[in-house]
């Protein structure tokens, strides 16, 4: 935004598209709104493809505004931005929308060879890893294992930062992927998933003592979005096998620029049984790094077992698969390509249990281990949400979603570990392990009083109850309470409404979180349960970062009689 408004046209025209991390946006095509573009370009031409079908040209708006369309029919999955400065095509943008049909000139999108991924002829690849991500399985057929934590001394994986902390999620601050189309290879999931981290983060692979050929790979993720940027020396980091380094001073984006595959290689000669993989110095930002290969020439050589994922011995009547990673755009079963669009916060990035989805659910059963000390989320269809194998289990106000608009409430359940784990559905089940963050409770809290936000509808009234002020939907009609919050630093911030119900059903309400240009951040169903006795507390969150800024949290519902709402906090 800022470079949108005050960096010169002539020396670095960019357009971005907002936002290359929403590839669900939507599920269905048809006519949108609000695609907004940031650029300082004298004008910008939006595509639904690959430099066409056109949905129209704008002038820029001046400043403080950005580039907007409405109205326009959004048919298939790619938006590609171009911005002009004197008539003349300056910077380019792209995003994918991984829910609305492929795009004619889709493939214009990618490489036209993959001889970044091409095995060395002659060698025996014992390792294929993808760093950040789940297994995958490439165009030319090898598989690359799904990260895991080391936490065997005689299987391999990775380590980071978090290990030297008890009780903090094992891939804290080191993961992230982005949905962007990666130039130089047709295998993008690859290098989509990635690592980040300084001196801490590590992989540690047993091997016998030897010469072993090492690749690895790299894209730039972040610097370069938009164009116009000279990134050199934004990201720079050394990497070490076995604590000597073999890399210098690494620039991704100075060699390839931003989303574009780059492979490493090395020879490393190994004395001691373990071939680590470090990043002993890193000059600027964070190392990075997507995919891992190890191979020699020795063809008996074999791998060692991975470090052990949090489900374990899993059993069943029908055909599973344990996935790890989970995250939007990843399959919701075995053997269809619907994919999830929504899901709870707490779940990103857990072991799974995929299923058939052919299956009849009356007919499954099965059972697995936990790990460890974990909470078992289970995501069920509302008509099946009142099965008898759930009474153990707490439903969640969050829900999960699919890109057939199929909504999955989802139920929750600490179990301990060890502990053997019974499942009868198909629709899917994560696994988290308890992590303890340690947070004080000195964290700032902005507390609004309902009376005093901006209210919208009839039959509206404030009153008093058990010491405190409130505010009550009194008739069944369209209504509407507005909390504005300025949040001062990038975060997850945690959302509590103090209400009471006084209906003898829950209330379901639209809960959407909007920023200062109208941008949706949030915008789906919670539900307030019957408490009709005493004051009570919902807690929600923004459901991922959300920038500084000013948000507007609003609650809105056709019926929302009988709710009373007596505050909302924002920490």
């Amino acid at each position: 935004m800022y470079r949108a408004n005050f960096v010169s046209n002539k020396k670095s025209p960019m357009v971005y598209i907002v936002s290359h991390s929403w590839p669900n946006r939507w599920t269905k095509p048809g006519i949108k709104n609000s695609i907004d573009v940031y650029s300082n370009c004298d004008e910008v031409e939006l595509f639904n493809d690959v430099n066409q079908e056109s949905l129209g040209k704008l002038k820029n708006p001046g400043l403080g505004e950005h580039f907007q369309w409405k109205n326009i029919n959004v048919k298939y999955n790619v938006l590609y931005a171009v911005g002009y400065v004197n008539g003349k095509a300056v910077a380019k943008d792209y995003i994918l929308l991984n829910s609305l049909p492929e795009s004619k000139r889709f493939n214009d999108l990618m490489a036209e060879t993959n001889e970044v991924l091409q095995p060395q002829e002659d060698y025996n690849y014992i390792y294929r890893v993808n760093s950040g991500g789940d297994d995958y399985v490439d165009t030319y057929g090898n598989t690359w294992m799904a990260d895991v934590h080391k936490t065997d001394k005689n299987t391999w994986g990775s380590k980071s930062w978090t290990d030297e902390f008890k009780d903090l999620p094992t891939f804290y601050a080191s993961q992230r992927t982005t949905y962007d189309p990666i130039k130089g290879t047709q295998d993008w999931k690859l290098f989509q998933d990635f690592r980040y981290g300084g001196n801490q983060l590590k992989y540690e692979f047993p091997v016998p003592d030897g010469e072993y050929l090492v690749e690895l790979y790299f894209n730039e993720p972040w610097y370069g979005t938009g164009g116009g940027m000279d990134c050199t020396d934004w990201r720079v980091f050394d990497v070490a096998i076995n604590d000597k380094v073999v890399l210098e001073n690494v620039d991704v984006w100075k060699e390839v620029g931003h989303d574009k595959a780059l492979k490493k290689t090395v020879r490393a000669n190994v004395k001691g049984g373990v071939l680590k993989i470090s990043f002993p110095n890193v000059t600027s930002s964070q190392a990075i790094i997507s995919a891992i290969a190890i191979a020699t020439k020795n063809t008996a050589i074999k791998p060692v077992k991975a470090s052990s994922k949090n489900i374990l011995n899993t059993s069943a009547n029908v055909p599973v698969e344990v996935r790890s990673w989970l995250n939007i755009t990843d399959k919701q079963y075995i053997d269809s390509e619907i994919h999830y669009t929504k899901l709870p916060a707490e779940v990103y990035g857990a072991d799974y249990v995929r299923f058939s989805k052919s299956i009849n659910q009356a007919k499954i059963s099965g059972t697995f281990i936990s790990k460890e000390n974990a909470t078992v989320y289970v995501f069920v269809k509302d008509s099946e949400s009142k099965l008898s194998w759930l009474k153990s289990y707490e439903k969640l106000e969050e829900i999960a979603e699919n890109n057939q608009e199929i909504v999955f409430k989802v139920f929750k359940k600490e179990v301990k570990k060890g502990e053997k784990i019974h499942f009868k559905n198909n629709d899917g089940i994560a696994v988290v392990p308890l992590y303890n963050m340690d947070e004080k409770d000195d964290r700032p809290i902005i507390k609004l009083e309902a009376e005093e936000a901006t209210l919208l509808g009839k039959g509206i009234k404030k009153a008093f109850f058990k010491k405190s002020d409130y505010v009550e939907f009194t008739q069944k009609t369209t209504n509407k309470i507005t909390f504005e919050v300025a949040p001062g630093v990038a975060n997850i911030y945690l959302m509590r409404f103090r209400f009471m119900n006084m209906n003898d059903y829950p209330v379901k309400v639209n809960l959407s979180i909007t920023d200062a240009n109208g941008i949706s951040v949030r915008n789906d169903v919670i539900e307030f349960p019957i408490k009709n006795k005493k004051w009570k507390v919902l807690n929600t969150s923004t459901g991922g970062f959300i920038n500084a800024g000013t948000y507007k949290i609003t609650l809105e519902a056709k019926d929302m009689k009988g709710l009373r709402l007596e505050s909302f906090e924002f920490q």
